[in-house]
This record gives C-alpha cells, sequence and structure tokens, in this order.
C-alpha cells in the first residue's frame, strides 16, 4: 500500500479540505439571495405618463421615441469630447446605425460637430423592435452652451454642462 503514503503529506490534506469547502460552498441554499437588486430589463415601449390637472381631468403624454438619456463632456487640449448617450428606438422601423447620415449635430452658434474617430468602436445603433441604448463621441473645437441632435429628422437639445 505505497499509495497511501500520499496522505502523510499536508500539502494533500489541505488541498482536500479547501475541495470540500468549494463543495459545500457551491451546493448550499439559495434562498437567502435578496432579489431587490435584481436589475429590471428595459420595457419594451415607452411608457406613457397620465397627468391630472386642477379639474380633475386627465390627459395622457406621450413619451419622445428618443431621448437623451446622459451627456458628458470631457475637456481635452484642442477642444472637447462630448459623449452623448441616447435611448429610444429607431423611427423608420428597421434598425440604424448613428453615422453622419443619420445623426446631425450642430451648436447654439451653428457650428456642425463632427464624430470622435475611434479606430477599434463599433458604430453605435438604434434598434427599431425594442429600446435600445446607444453612445456616440462627437468633437467640438470651440465654446458653446447648447448643442442640437437631429436624427431622422427629430430634434433635440441639451445644455452642456460648464
Amino acid at each position: 500500500m505505497r499509495y497511501l503514503v500520499v496522505l502523510k503529506r499536508i500539502e494533500i490534506w489541505l488541498l482536500l479540505i479547501v475541495v470540500a469547502g468549494l463543495f459545500v460552498f457551491a451546493l448550499r441554499s439559495t434562498d437567502q439571495i435578496d432579489e431587490s437588486n435584481v436589475p429590471q430589463p428595459i420595457p419594451e415601449t415607452l411608457p406613457t405618463v397620465t397627468q391630472e390637472d386642477s379639474a380633475g381631468s386627465a390627459e395622457t403624454i406621450e413619451k419622445d421615441p428618443v431621448v437623451i438619456e446622459q451627456l458628458t463632456v470631457k475637456p481635452t487640449q484642442q477642444g472637447k469630447i462630448i459623449e452623448l448617450t441616447l435611448l429610444g428606438r429607431s423611427l423608420s422601423g428597421e434598425d440604424i446605425e448613428l453615422n453622419e447620415s443619420t445623426l446631425k449635430a450642430t451648436t447654439d452658434g451653428g457650428e456642425q460637430l463632427s464624430f470622435f474617430f475611434e479606430p477599434f468602436r463599433e458604430a453605435a445603433s438604434l434598434s427599431a423592435d425594442e429600446d435600445s441604448i446607444a453612445t456616440v463621441k462627437l468633437w467640438l473645437e470651440n465654446q458653446a452652451k447648447s448643442i442640437q441632435v437631429d436624427i431622422q429628422g427629430k430634434q433635440l437639445e441639451a445644455e452642456l454642462p460648464e
């Protein structure tokens, strides 16, 4: 029984204890998981908001198909990088890729913004079937207070943070 000599080594016993602990951890009950922190999926349709005025009548306000979710400005030596996050779905009924032909951005002074070049990043797109989040980066050379974004004829305006 020469193979039992291996059991005299402390490293083997330590390894067996660690493996047994991992088995117990993996097979224990998962009933104690708090499900209140589970992220919820984005709804398939944008919700409608019902507001009641003082007379008691309710009016339904339809949400825009595309909204600006977040706007971040990062200053650089020659200008600013504007990171624009859009939430919504395509207006044309088919998926659109956000590029110079489908998204046009101008400053309040009328200056056309160009896309910030990132060589290894895929182009952002908006889905026609469900709400999607798309992030595009734009290049701003001069100072501006706000930008206007045109996506397939839909005008969006956003104030730039200082």
